[in-house]
């Protein structure tokens, strides 16, 4: 079974967004259990990171498919052609 390019970009994206939640549950229960300011911070930036994979899920559905960056070819010298 063969999968169409945005198909296959929403299930990463959305791979990716179960993993920060289990990440960030985790650190939130040790920051709780340990009290320790530095794994609430750590806690408070992966809530992030989770909250950044829904806008790309939402980013990727207004798209309908369409691609998501610019198209230009990439500068085999790096930076994007002038």
């Amino acid at each position: 079974m063969t999968r169409d390019k945005s198909g296959s970009t929403s299930l990463t994206v959305i791979i990716a967004f179960v993993a920060n939640v289990l990440v960030a549950l985790a650190k939130t229960g040790a920051a709780l259990i340990a009290g320790s300011a530095s794994m609430t911070a750590e806690a408070a930036h992966s809530w992030a990171d989770t909250g950044n994979q829904v806008f790309l899920l939402i980013a990727e559905k207004k798209a309908g498919g369409r691609v998501l960056h610019s198209g230009v070819p990439a500068n085999p010298e790096g930076g994007t052609p002038t």
